[in-house]
């Protein structure tokens, strides 16, 4: 029987008993196939409708799967997660972060524009200190050929 129950820092436990098409589900991600640069995690990819956790309604597209009968998915290449998966037996205990996905989408995309703010700093003041020194060069050159104005 389907079970639920809250653990810290937004975990949830959740187990599944796999159904005649397995647990219904896709994973993505993994230490080889990031989602976000330096982000290892393993995420819900896919719901198949009809499957054990479709029909359970607990396990969301964007969730992230930490933990699978005890044994840690964070920072596996996605083959681990998957082969953990498939040895996880009928019935599968998964610590989950919900929502997390989106969350990372959200930090991923703001360390993005606060990188973007500062290249576009650096190109500014690159510009800015270009035209001094061509302003230097400029009156360099004039006072050397024939005065300053």
């Amino acid at each position: 029987m389907p079970t639920s129950n809250s653990v810290d820092s937004g975990k949830t436990t959740i187990i599944l008993e796999r159904g005649k098409t397995g647990l219904g589900f896709n994973i993505k991600g993994g230490k080889d196939m990031q989602l976000f640069k330096g982000d290892n995690g393993i995420y819900v990819a896919k719901l198949k409708e009809d499957g054990a956790a479709a029909i359970d309604g607990r396990l969301k597209v964007g969730d992230k799967i930490l933990e699978v009968n005890g044994v840690s998915l964070e920072n596996v290449k996605h083959e681990v997660a998957v082969s953990t998966f498939v040895k996880a037996g009928g019935n599968v205990t998964m610590v989950v972060q919900p929502g997390a996905e989106l969350i990372a989408r959200k930090q991923h995309r703001l360390k993005e524009a606060m990188n973007d703010d500062s290249k576009s700093k650096t190109y500014a003041a690159l510009v800015i200190a270009g035209v001094g020194i061509a302003a230097i060069a400029f009156l360099v050159y004039r006072h050397k050929h024939g005065g300053l104005f």
